[in-house]
């Protein structure tokens, strides 16, 4: 399954870039358009992501891994960036309960995100390839 490494790879290096360019320009004079731009282009990375690990996946479990996938790296890119870039991110990470319980909210919001789009791009690949089998 070399889908997994690559897929994961590329999802994590995506969302660290993408969520620092976020933070990045939340912090200029033209944030309310840039981070417009940057939630768009997430959209379209993340998307084309998708479309080409369901499109490669061998079966269904490896398709089912996909949203994991990201959300880990999502996970991932947040407390990287939080670290080593913008640690305001991190102001909170003491290790308490509550922190964890923070964290295993967002990363469930973000799971079922990662989920629907998913299963919404595995139907749309399903059908268009049964519109090119006809």
């Amino acid at each position: 399954m070399a889908l997994v490494p690559a897929f994961g790879l590329i999802g994590l290096v995506t969302q660290l870039a993408l969520l620092g360019a976020f933070v990045s320009i939340s912090r200029t004079s033209f944030a309310t358009t840039g981070k417009s731009v940057v939630v768009v282009a997430a959209f379209i990375a993340l998307s084309l992501l998708l479309w080409f690990g369901v499109d490669r996946a061998r079966k269904m479990t490896h398709i089912l891994a996909l949203p994991l996938i990201l959300t880990l790296g999502y996970l991932v890119a947040f407390h990287v960036l939080g670290f080593f870039a913008f640690r305001g991110l991190l102001r909170d990470a003491d290790g308490s309960a509550a922190y964890i319980g923070s964290i295993f909210r967002v990363g469930c919001a973000v799971l079922a995100m990662y989920s629907i789009a998913t299963g919404l791009v595995y139907l749309l690949a399903r059908s268009l390839r049964r519109v090119r089998l006809q």
